[in-house]
């Protein structure tokens, strides 16, 4: 045989079972039964080897067993095509770590480095006689940023063709001899319930395959996290679960010590790194198969999936007669809920294409190590690079600074939605100060939301309307790097400002005090608010709270469109009873209120958060109410952009030139309903145009839908168009 050979059974069905000889593994060789994976030889070399674009080649690492747990990890690699996958392997998810905290292994027969979290996840999957593998920081040569752009166009298909399951490694998990804490949990009258724990094999007899239970006194986190979610996964109630005591008439009495040790393996559960790394997402989403593997216990991804749906409807939608007791696991299960189903709902997602601008957001609270790779790493599940519906690819390359790849990347989502929602994510911190304002500063970890607050505010007020702004039409949008042309429509200039509403202070009332000063309150209440027949006192209770309010059924339950999205209507004169019950109560939090007004009063106040927190009341000079960005001062613009959803506040930069040379492409979205392309210079050109720098969407009260063309509002609008540069 030759040294550089590997031969595999011909019954490629299965799980490839290694069994090692008596003798000592080496290096050189390792002795298998004929029906198993044989390595032989390799030579030993600290080069990698050029891999072909053309060919999709990829490289998978094998891993030689060994006798004992601490025994040193040899491994190799290999080159295959995804043309022609002669053999199933297991991709690996993980998370690098610290890339200065390293541990030897040996691979090609030379000392390689790698991150403490890869070389536990090594140890660990050898035990489980999980021996081939693709790990990318083994696989792609990190040096070769050419390499490492060109692994990016495969990774999807690596992880969705292995043939075997994904694997989620979680980390070591703690010794069990460590928690030597006995779990007995409560049965529950009329419910038979399989014991928490139960007595099995030593740890160390553990497999993939079997996922033999531990003992009762030898509890881990992972078992005690991966039972949990079992039960709920099967459809358990939370009252179900022996979480916490009860007396006979059904009532809460208290937790239970269980559920304390619960809370704290759910916490590192929750909390595990993993949830929060940007590349994890397609590799747990095109899988048709994942489990997730902590310590030497696993789950199956599935089941995790159904135990976040359960939690929704069981726990945080309050279907059960009991809730925990404690809001510590409660909050907890929240937390969970949106970081698994922010994945969940990729893998459900039968459209066959995401767009990238929806994708980023649900994601913009995970991190990369190269900030260029919080895009680079979701491009694979958005089908960009061949799309029919793609009109211009994304280029990947790490040649291009990180303010570079956020520009083409904001520029792909304009012309492959036709929209300007991208500028709901610019405001906000940021932290590349040379980034053009209406590019998001994507580098910026943000909190786990699956929508910016711009797009939620964005998404409320369309769920009413048939708003796409009647005057807007297509963006009609250029790149002149790194300026961004687009039509406007002044609405009018901003005369005062208030203060910033911060909810976590919990000084709202004040600020909604200062906010009537502002808006010439109580004194002018009945003054007639500009193009309305309502008052100034009517506009700015409409204003707090974006002038809608949750659509509820009679039973006091949210209604909603029938696909999952919560249905918004218009506010009307009623519902200005619960804004006053929730002035009361932001004034005397410790006031008694009826119940029924707490249920009505309960949706406005959340309308009243969402819409207001960290935003700044404003006054036109015709004297239009609104809310923006708290960065917003006096002279600023409120405008209707072409293609925008909502207003947005910009701040005047002068007048620009810019000349356009002959030759020159310049990209352009969609105009009059034609597709986005390039723009050709066929001689040297000069445009003029105002410079405006975005500072964020904001909502202008009475001014965010037109009934018809005859709208005078819409008429003056049409008079103050005029081409602008976002700079």
């Amino acid at each position: 045989m030759d040294t550089n050979s590997l031969q595999l059974s011909p019954d490629l069905s299965g799980e490839v079972n290694e069994e090692v000889n008596d003798s000592p593994p080496s290096e050189d060789n390792i002795e298998v039964e004929p029906d198993s994976l044989v390595l032989m030889c390799f030579p030993a070399s600290n080069k990698y080897e050029k891999l072909s674009a053309d060919q999709r080649e990829i490289r998978l690492v094998i891993v030689q067993q060994a006798d004992d747990f601490a025994d040193d990890i040899h491994c190799h690699t290999i080159t295959i095509s995804l043309d022609a996958v002669l053999f199933p392997y297991y991709a690996l998810s993980y998370v690098w770590g610290d890339a200065g905290d390293t541990l030897p292994i040996y691979l090609n027969g030379n000392v390689h480095q790698v991150t403490r979290n890869l070389e536990s996840a090594l140890r660990h999957l050898r035990r489980l006689d999980i021996l081939i593998l693709w790990a990318d920081a083994i696989c792609i040569n990190q040096s070769d940023f050419e390499e490492r752009a060109s692994q990016i166009l495969l990774m999807k298909e690596i992880y969705s063709s292995s043939g075997h399951p994904t694997i989620v490694w979680f980390g070591e998990c703690q010794d069990p001899s460590v928690l030597k804490r006995t779990i007995q949990w409560n049965s529950v009258p009329g419910k038979d319930h399989q014991a928490l724990v139960v007595v099995g094999e030593e740890l160390d007899d553990l497999s993939l395959e079997e996922n033999v239970p531990i003992p009762a006194n030898e509890a881990s986190h992972a078992h005690l996290v991966f039972d949990f979610l079992a039960r709920l996964g099967r459809g358990d109630h939370s009252y179900e679960l022996p979480l916490y005591s009860i007396d006979d008439a059904g009532n809460f009495v208290s937790i239970t010590p269980e559920c304390r040790l619960l809370i704290e393996a759910f916490r590192i559960f929750v909390e595990n790194p993993w949830w929060e790394r940007m590349w994890v997402v397609q590799e747990s989403a095109v899988p048709k198969t994942v489990k997730f593997v902590w310590g030497f216990r696993y789950l199956d991804m599935s089941t995790i999936i159904k135990a976040a749906g359960m939690i929704n409807k069981h726990i945080l939608k309050q279907c059960c007669s009991l809730d925990f007791g404690t809001n510590e696991l409660e909050k907890l299960c929240g937390t969970f809920y949106l970081k698994m189903m922010a994945i969940a709902q990729i893998r459900s997602d039968t459209t066959g294409y995401i767009y990238l601008s929806t994708i980023l957001l649900r994601h913009s609270y995970r991190l990369a190590t190269d900030p260029r790779d919080r895009v680079y790493a979701l491009l694979g599940l958005c089908d960009i690079q061949g799309s029919e519906r793609g009109k211009k690819t994304i280029s990947i390359t790490y040649e291009y600074p990180v303010e570079e790849v956020y520009q083409r990347t904001a520029v792909f989502i304009i012309m492959d939605e036709d929209l300007l929602d991208v500028l709901l994510q610019v405001s906000g911190k940021r932290q590349l100060p040379s980034l053009p304002s209406w590019v998001p500063d994507w580098s910026v970890q943000q909190n786990c939301n699956p929508l910016s607050d711009g797009e939620h505010r964005a998404n409320r007020i369309t769920s009413y309307t048939n708003f796409l702004y009647g005057p807007s039409g297509s963006t009609n949008a250029i790149w002149y790097p790194p300026y961004l042309q687009v039509t406007s429509y002044s609405i009018d200039s901003i005369q005062a400002v208030g203060t910033r509403m911060d909810l976590s202070l919990e000084s709202e009332y004040q600020t909604i005090l200062q906010w009537q000063e502002v808006a010439g309150l109580p004194a002018q209440g009945g003054k007639r608010y500009p193009s309305s027949q309502m008052s100034i006192s009517d506009a700015f209770w409409r204003t707090m709270i974006g002038d809608n309010v949750l659509e509820i059924n009679e039973d006091g339950t949210e209604a909603g469109l029938g696909d999952g999205r919560i249905h918004f209507r218009q506010a009307v004169p009623d519902d200005e009873a619960s804004w006053a019950t929730l002035l009361g109560l932001l004034q005397n939090r410790d006031s008694a209120i009826p119940r029924e007004r707490l249920v009505a009063m309960g949706h406005m106040e959340s309308r009243f958060r969402d819409n207001a927190s960290n935003r700044s009341f404003f006054v036109t000079e015709q004297g239009y109410f609104g809310l923006g960005p708290p960065e917003m001062q006096r002279g600023d613009q409120a405008v209707i952009l072409s293609g925008a959803r909502v207003p947005f506040v910009l701040r005047g930069h002068g007048e620009m030139e810019l000349t356009m040379l002959a030759g020159e492409e310049y990209s352009i979205s969609g105009v009059e309903g034609k597709m986005p392309g390039k723009l050709m210079c066929k001689e040297d050109t000069t445009i003029k145009g105002c410079l405006y720098e975005v500072l964020g969407d904001c909502y202008v009260h009475h001014f965010m839908q037109f009934d018809d063309d005859d709208d005078d509002r819409y008429r003056e609008l049409l008079e103050r168009r005029r081409r602008i540069f976002l700079k």
